[in-house]
């Protein structure tokens, strides 16, 4: 169940009694609660229910065409537990089940607000590269799939496939510019720290041939472009139902894009040209991959709201947190 909230200012005339109409004729809406005056800015009244994730997107829909966004406002929220026979009754009379159903406001903010150039990002991706171009040169496949761990880019990756499924360039050019500017800032950072390293004489001289637990970083085959895919998709579904970390931990560590933009760096520091342009490009299919991977899932899923006959009216924007 999700907690919905809207904000009815008074200078709408009736406008809250047709959310309380929309919500009314929703039979995954319970709970519903309205509170007079309780909005300081705008003054007016407050709406409250509680709606089956299956029903949100209709909701969402039907609040919007009423210009609830616009005027008022309307905030979502996940409810963890929730102990009512009416709630119950709720989530059976809407079809499908919560945890496929896509609330395209939700996704469209947790990709968005994780898409954007941010220092946060920036010191994640940096210290993953660190710690792959570290387990590179020390052979040490546990400190790669840290580095795995540890990266931030599979948030700008989902982005860039809403975007292109949804057309909203914005949203493009914002996790476009997130990766672009991450992945230069990191590659740079980390070969002139592999710069340094070579200076004083820390990187053994057969670092970039003593690689039998590290080769999967720059070797480009088959399945790199197969588990990029399959990585991609249980992102995408991972995202898409609300699923926890534990979901996306596994997605980072399956694929090898941080591992390889680090190996990269140190292997052109070392002037090792040909592991180079191997590793950026496992870098690229492990990318792309995932974004098309990422745009198929969500292509299925509009396909399939559209089949139930629900137009999208959603903007291109949303926002949460």
């Amino acid at each position: 169940m999700n907690r919905l909230r809207v904000l009815c200012p008074d200078t709408e005339a009736g406008l809250v009694d047709r959310v309380l109409g929309v919500l009314h004729d929703e039979p995954g809406a319970v709970h519903v609660v309205r509170v007079r005056g309780a909005a300081v800015d705008p003054r007016g009244d407050v709406v409250e229910a509680d709606v089956a994730r299956e029903a949100i997107d209709d909701v969402l829909d039907a609040l919007r065409e009423l210009g609830c966004a616009e005027r008022g406002g309307i905030v979502l929220e996940t409810l963890d537990t929730v102990v009512s026979d009416a709630a119950d009754r709720a989530e059976a009379a809407v079809p499908g089940e919560g945890v496929d159903a896509v609330v395209w406001a939700e996704l469209l903010g947790r990709t968005g607000q994780s898409a954007r150039l941010s220092v946060t990002f920036v010191v994640m991706l940096t210290i993953a590269c660190l710690l792959g171009a570290i387990g590179v040169v020390t052979n040490s496949p546990v400190t790669v799939v840290g580095a795995m761990v540890l990266g931030p880019e599979f948030g700008p990756l989902a982005a860039l496939a809403v975007a292109t499924v949804r057309r909203d360039g914005p949203l493009a050019r914002t996790a476009a510019l997130a990766l672009g500017a991450g992945f230069a800032i990191a590659v740079t950072v980390t070969a002139l720290a592999s710069a340094g390293a070579e200076a004083i004489e820390l990187i053994p001289e057969d670092a970039l041939t003593n690689l039998s637990g590290v080769e999967f970083v720059y070797q480009v085959g088959p399945f790199s472009l197969v588990v990029a895919l399959l990585a991609g998709i249980a992102g995408m579904v991972a995202l898409i139902a609300g699923e926890g970390s534990g979901v996306l931990v596994g997605v980072f560590i399956s694929v090898t894009t941080v591992p390889a933009a680090g190996f990269a760096a140190v292997a052109v520091t070392l002037a090792d040209w040909p592991r180079a342009a191997s590793s950026l490009l496992q870098l690229v299919v492990n990318v792309a991959g995932i974004v098309v991977a990422g745009v198929i899932v969500l292509l299925i899923v509009r396909a399939f709201r559209r089949r139930r006959g629900v137009p999208e009216s959603l903007p291109t924007r949303s926002r949460s947190g």
